[in-house]
């Protein structure tokens, strides 16, 4: 047991932690100690995509004027600390993305998670990542010398891991029976049938050809700003699922290990630090901070070989079924008679089936492509529109 006079020596030359009446205004922030090198971290739990994290961070930041601000952040996404203001933008048209950037499009989140963010940004002219681009340069304005550093997980890292995790912790099969049953609708009521039906009317006026009124536009921003706080309860619809048991771990515990134990090192050097993370890693890097060891984050960080397995399966699957299929088509062929019939017949539906599947989804990720498009040009127009009316009202006045 720590004698009296060493706990109130360790507790008087600890920095302050953050005050309650910062708290009381829905800011999720707590302060971790490292009571060896007397050392603290305060810790703000953000909203990627939400309005109010800017300013809680903005107000923690200029209360501690730290040494040191830590974002969740990898080398990958390191721009994103730069993005401090939104600037309206369109997307080019999809041939000029194709041709420019094609390694772009070939990446699955840039359609599942990419262009809705776009879309969020667009109506809410918020950046993604503008928590923590707002700590790095508000840190910078209270203190020129302040270090800023990423501790995330490699980007690339963590998606690979995800997809493995789904296809071997999970499986195909088992992810389409779970949705095809309705298990997750049935254990997540009523915050999942918030969100689909949220989902669907936001869908609905993004897909729209008219142009926007105020009206609209307001109703848009009503429903993306309830999209973002829904978004950050995915883990509590998903959480007796198991889509959402097979992703658990490589999107956020090991992220959590991560994060935890750079934070603790970087603790040690620095004796006031801010770190920026999502709200879902608050808790579990709280409970980790200073009890994980090196080995631990370099274990999360390691592949675990299953990738390469993964990988192999999937390029088995696409390139080994057909030179199947066309071997057997071979072997009824020199069989002849009806066998070489009925393999003739099922080859040319299979074909077809597969070319309408391929046909149908690819117009699908291009519709979504083009609303996202036609939506920043919409209000694009809709804010030049604006600015224009207070200067016809005074031509006209005059």
């Amino acid at each position: 047991m720590t004698p009296w006079y060493k706990a109130w020596l360790q507790e008087a030359l600890m920095p302050p932690s953050l005050p309650e009446e910062m708290k009381r205004d829905q800011l999720e922030a707590v302060t971790l100690r490292n009571t060896q090198r007397h050392s603290v971290v305060h810790v703000v739990g953000v909203s990627h995509l939400g309005e109010k994290s800017v300013s809680d961070v903005r107000a923690v930041v200029r209360w501690a004027k730290p040494d040191l601000v830590m974002l969740e952040l990898c080398e990958e996404r390191q721009n994103l600390a730069t993005e401090t203001e939104y600037q309206h933008w369109v997307l080019p048209p999809l041939a000029e993305t194709l041709t420019r950037t094609p390694a772009e499009l070939a990446n699955p989140f840039f359609w599942f998670y990419t262009l809705y963010a776009l879309q969020i940004q667009a109506i809410l002219e918020t950046s993604i990542g503008a928590e923590q681009a707002c700590a790095a340069a508000e840190a910078k304005r209270q203190r020129p010398d302040v270090a800023v550093v990423a501790i995330d997980a490699p980007y690339t890292a963590t998606v690979f891991k995800i997809l493995t995790a789904l296809w071997f912790d999970v499986g195909v099969v088992r992810i389409a029976k779970e949705l095809w049953s309705g298990d997750v609708i049935e254990k997540a009521t009523p915050l999942l049938q918030s969100f689909t039906d949220t989902s669907s009317q936001f869908e609905a006026l993004v897909a729209s050809r008219d142009a926007l009124t105020p009206e609209s536009m307001g109703r848009l921003k009503e429903l993306a700003a309830r999209l973002v706080v829904l978004k950050e309860c995915i883990p509590d619809i998903l959480e007796h699922s198991d889509l959402a048991r097979g992703v658990a771990s490589p999107l956020l515990a090991e992220r959590d290990t991560i994060l935890a134990f750079r934070m603790h090192q970087l603790s040690k050097q620095h004796r006031v630090s801010v770190a920026t993370l999502g709200v879902a890693h608050v808790a579990g890097v709280t409970q980790k901070f200073g009890r994980v060891t090196a080995e631990d984050c370099e274990r999360c960080l390691r592949p675990d070989g299953r990738e390469f397995w993964m990988l192999a399966q999937v390029y088995a699957l696409t390139l080994v079924t057909p030179c199947l299929g066309l071997a057997a088509s071979y072997k009824a062929r020199k069989v002849g008679g009806d066998v070489h019939r009925y393999f003739k017949y099922g080859r040319r539906a299979w074909i077809a089936c597969g070319l309408a599947a391929t046909g149908y989804g690819v117009s699908k990720l291009c519709d979504n492509y083009n609303n996202v498009r036609r939506l920043q040009q919409k209000i694009l127009d809709y804010k030049l529109g604006q600015k224009q009316q207070p200067q016809e009202t005074m031509s006209t006045s005059t």
